[in-house]
């Protein structure tokens, strides 16, 4: 009678431990293997001008690929104590401009986008943008200037 009733709890723990098993692989590891992005995102290809050391930080200035620079020539990113920031450089005709800055980590991930819509003072400088702490590099995508969408000739 004690082995019927053992081979029964033995049983018993074997189909909950498949039913737990089960569900753990149904909702947690076929989902995140099956519908794992197969592409990557990467970062533009800016190129360093300056790295300059100064009490608001570390500043290295930066020349954004060919199609970004008629309308950004050039940004800075600052990183003081941790903190970073991203301060653009306005061609002289921009009167205003939508554009959008994605953040990448040290793992070319993206942690975020920023949206930014900026009217520039007369020294052509945007204002200062916060971006998130992780933040290694940047990717700049530009919509609209002098609110026209970018790629239209009217």
């Amino acid at each position: 009678m004690i082995d019927l009733i053992f081979s029964c709890l033995t049983n018993a723990i074997y189909i909950i431990t498949s039913c737990i098993l089960f569900v753990f692989l149904t909702s947690r590891i076929l989902p995140s293997y099956f519908l794992k992005p197969k592409y990557t995102i990467t970062t533009q290809k800016s190129t360093v001008l300056k790295n300059h050391l100064s009490e608001s930080g570390n500043l290295t200035v930066y020349e954004p690929e060919q199609d970004i620079q008629k309308y950004i020539p050039q940004y800075i990113l600052i990183d003081n104590k941790g903190e970073k920031f991203l301060k653009c450089k306005f061609a002289d005709n921009i009167a205003n401009i939508k554009y959008s800055v994605t953040a990448f980590d040290s793992h070319n991930n993206i942690i975020d986008t920023i949206d930014v819509f900026d009217i520039p003072n007369n020294t052509e400088v945007a204002n200062t943008i916060c971006l998130p702490f992780s933040t290694d590099s940047i990717s700049l995508s530009v919509y609209k200037v002098n609110d026209k969408k970018v790629g239209q000739s009217n």
